[in-house]
């Protein structure tokens, strides 16, 4: 059994079909400042004197129970499924983060809303509507805290489609007055989750967030043969703060990807079950530069290394393209 691993976290499947978003996507994931989620033509009033409930875990269908723990100072969202009560809610500093699904006997659609210490609704956002009119899609907040180290909270959100595997699309918004976009991440499928870490000095945090990566085989010139999404790589994505915005910027980060592909291995060897896959570590020492120092080790068998030689260069621009130079 071959370990796939992104050196972060794990999911278990979805299994409704899916739908597309009704903006389309961009042809490549990339982070840039957009509009803020699809705000409500007419939303309900809060509840008044509300009490703030414990902090939810991460939804137990998106992450598993293995996810590293949030930093401190960071705080998980509010649970949003559609077992939740009708207004769910967790404390981020003074900031009460709700998750709502009044709208749920027409249809699942939680959406998000933040009130200030004065009880003062600030910010409120629903997932956009699918094309047919059918409803809008969830909309959940992940994490909340201070990614960008202004002292202003940061919310991580996820809408979704309900698709198998499929389709993700990741914010972040400051609560700053206005509030403002830092992240619109067309991702697709899988949803992995997202974690805040810091992997420089400095008052920002970066975040990295897995994603499924295709390699441009071709088995008809004798390159490997990939078992479809099941067995298809998992990779880190970084993003960093650049100019007011989170950014893709894996390849930047060559001394964090060797510290998670460090921690893959050493993970590894603790279980007996466990082999690592010469794909994705062929695909980490080429985001770090490592490759052609370590691949007669990495892999020992000569025509997979003559194979991934060949690929190596493409699959390199690849990488920048798909996770950020």
């Amino acid at each position: 059994m071959r370990h796939r691993s992104a050196g972060l976290l794990f999911v278990a499947p979805f299994v409704f079909s899916c739908a597309s978003p009704s903006e389309p996507a961009p042809s490549t994931p990339e982070a840039r400042v957009t509009t803020a989620p699809v705000a409500s033509e007419t939303p309900p009033e809060p509840t008044a004197g509300a009490q703030p409930s414990a902090p939810a875990p991460p939804p137990d269908a998106e992450v598993s129970p293995d996810v590293e723990p949030l930093p401190e100072g960071f705080v998980w969202g509010p649970d949003a499924s559609p077992e939740a009560k009708s207004s769910n809610f967790v404390m981020c500093g003074d900031l009460r983060i709700e998750s709502r699904n009044d709208d749920i006997a027409k249809a699942y659609e939680p959406y998000v809303r933040v009130f200030d210490k004065a009880d003062k609704k600030i910010y409120e956002a629903h997932g956009r509507r699918y094309p047919d009119g059918s409803g809008k899609m969830s909309l959940s907040v992940d994490f909340c805290g201070d990614l960008t180290g202004d002292g202003v909270a940061e919310l991580f959100l996820t809408e979704r489609t309900m698709g198998a595997h499929c389709c993700y699309t990741h914010y972040v918004v400051s609560m700053t007055t206005p509030t403002k976009n830092l992240l619109m991440w067309e991702k697709g499928d899988g949803g992995f989750g997202a974690i805040p870490k810091k992997l420089r000095p400095g008052r920002e945090w970066q975040i990295v967030a897995p994603q499924v990566f295709y390699p441009p085989f071709k088995v008809e010139e004798g390159d490997p043969v990939m078992g479809g999404y099941a067995s298809a790589p998992i990779l880190p994505t970084i993003f960093d703060l650049s100019n007011g915005a989170y950014k893709m910027r894996t390849l930047a980060f060559p001394d964090a990807l060797r510290a998670m592909l460090a921690d893959d291995r050493a993970k590894c060897k603790k279980r007996s079950d466990c082999q690592p896959d010469e794909i994705t570590e062929w695909l980490y020492l080429l985001m770090t530069g490592d490759w052609d120092k370590e691949k007669n080790t990495v892999v020992p068998d000569a025509e997979l290394r003559k194979s991934l030689v060949r690929r190596s260069g493409e699959t390199r621009k690849l990488l920048a393209t798909q996770l950020g130079s």
